[in-house]
């Protein structure tokens, strides 16, 4: 494709022949007939470059109309991704986050977290339209951040599931308080003890990258 310096050369080299050629003929031997060749040759010179020109800026418009809309796209992806971010940082402020990072090891979770059916609708919308931004990098912190917030998710989900065993195994021993139960209670235990560390771990890593994203975002 022509840049603007070819063709301002290539206007230049045309006006310039037609310049010359007009005035290497003798002005003793031009009559009406010949000036008015001349006349039409220069302007089928300008026309030609006006029909050639016109396209091709067209096109450069059409060209940075379309990567101006494409960065402001990028622009509202990532504005979008950063609100579902906030409200995630919002959730950590809350009392169940507070409570599980407050644990004492050796300690349970003992709080059942309700599981949203969809997780980060904002983000789940927008996952195909990321190959938008331009950097790499930032690209795939969004990836890894939340890979992580779900991998939170799963574990609490899982704990959810301890939680609720746990309370049948103590409604059995009310009723059976024998060895048997007690030593079941224990080992659930040693389960949701160790489900707890690794809950303090990956929630303490979720909110490390959240924070993160969001002042790059």
């Amino acid at each position: 494709m022509l840049n603007w310096f070819r063709w301002t050369t290539l206007m230049t080299a045309l006006s310039a022949v037609s310049y010359y050629g007009y005035r290497a003929t003798p002005w003793t031997y031009i009559d009406a007939t010949i000036s008015a060749y001349w006349v039409q040759a220069v302007g089928a010179t300008l026309g030609l470059g006006i029909a050639i020109y016109v396209p091709y800026r067209q096109r450069e418009d059409a060209i940075k109309l379309s990567n101006a809309r494409q960065k402001d796209e990028a622009r509202r992806v990532q504005m979008s991704i950063k609100d579902e971010l906030l409200a995630l940082q919002k959730t950590f402020a809350g009392p169940n986050v507070s409570h599980l990072l407050e644990i004492e090891d050796p300690g349970i979770f003992d709080r059942h977290i309700p599981i949203p059916l969809q997780r980060f609708p904002i983000y789940a919308s927008l996952i195909d339209r990321l190959t938008l931004i331009e950097d790499d990098e930032l690209r795939s912190e969004i990836i890894h951040t939340f890979a992580v917030a779900n991998g939170l998710i799963a574990y609490a989900q899982q704990n959810n599931q301890l939680l609720a065993v746990l309370t049948d195994i103590e409604a059995e021993l009310h009723y059976r308080p024998d060895a048997f139960q007690y030593e079941r209670k224990r080992m659930h235990g040693v389960k949701m003890i160790a489900m707890c560390r690794e809950m303090q771990v990956i929630c303490r890593e979720t909110i490390r990258l959240v924070d993160a994203l969001v002042m790059k975002l």
